[in-house]
């Protein structure tokens, strides 16, 4: 029994495990993707009082906290491939976890403030 106990928590937690569909760039590669117009969509799910202290100049804002605001109708209609970011990288790599199941997405690992 211990041992049907153990495959089943070894099949949860390490085979079963979802890969992420996103990929995780850095703001200089970031940057690059922006300049040669890679990038269609860039997002920013941070706070409605963080958008308001300052964004990327064409950033679209749908915040994923306090109340996760992105739908699927919304999701739908961003024009991929994405690029998400926020202040550290949580909010968004949580973000693409949902973006990343319709559309091609990127999620800067740091703080977005290096991307200005």
């Amino acid at each position: 029994m211990n041992k049907f106990i153990i495959f089943i928590l070894f099949y949860l937690f390490f085979i079963k495990k979802e890969k992420e569909r996103f990929k995780i760039i850095d703001t200089n590669v970031a940057k690059k993707l922006i300049e040669k117009k890679y990038i269609k969509t860039i997002l920013d799910v941070r706070t409605d009082k963080e958008w308001n202290k300052g964004h990327y100049i064409n950033a679209t804002h749908i915040p994923i906290e306090p109340l996760n605001k992105i739908t699927e109708k919304k999701i739908k209609s961003l024009i991929e491939p994405i690029l998400i970011y926020c202040r550290s990288g949580r909010r968004a790599k949580n973000a693409a976890k949902l973006i990343s199941k319709y559309k091609k997405t990127y999620v800067i690992e740091s703080n977005y403030k290096n991307l200005l």
